[in-house]
């Protein structure tokens, strides 16, 4: 079987846009059409992954306004292309961001879009410190007895 949006939206209880709670480790997964943003809220600590299309810029600015979101502690491109990446620039000029972690590009896989130049830009002129993702590499945004929760870097 086929399901439309609205029907698996009834199946599974699925409430569209953002909804703010009081746990102390929320994810939401910003609809942005065919892009990817997600946004990962963990006590007071927030990382995005991911940015989505230029032209979908609104739709995540009113997220972040809803979540009452203006520092982004981490901000982490999965890889350089503009349907995950196209508002990247926009969200660091706007936005109080700390950190970016993305993949480490050489020659072979350069990326010389206009978003991607406007990536780096933004993030040299904020001071973003930026960090390069490599195989193996993990990080902990916050620890607590028994869980963790932590991002992995896979290598391609």
């Amino acid at each position: 079987n086929v399901y439309s949006w609205n029907q698996l939206k009834a199946l599974f209880g699925i409430v569209e846009g953002t909804v703010s709670t009081d746990a102390d480790f929320s994810v939401y997964y910003l609809d942005v059409g065919q892009s990817d943003c997600s946004i990962i809220v963990c006590d007071d600590k927030v990382m995005m992954i991911d940015a989505g299309t230029v032209n979908r810029l609104t739709d995540i600015k009113s997220s972040l306004l809803t979540l009452n979101i203006d520092t982004i502690d981490y901000m982490i491109i999965t890889h350089p292309h503009d349907d995950h990446m196209g508002c990247a620039a926009s969200i660091i000029n706007d936005y109080n961001v700390l950190n970016i972690i993305m993949p480490k590009l050489d020659e072979s896989n350069m990326v010389t879009t206009d978003a991607y130049e406007e990536f780096l830009n933004a993030v040299i002129s904020k001071k973003v410190t930026a960090i390069a993702a490599e195989p193996g590499y993990s990080f902990f945004v916050r620890q607590r007895q028994s869980r963790n929760f932590f991002a992995y870097a896979a290598g391609r």
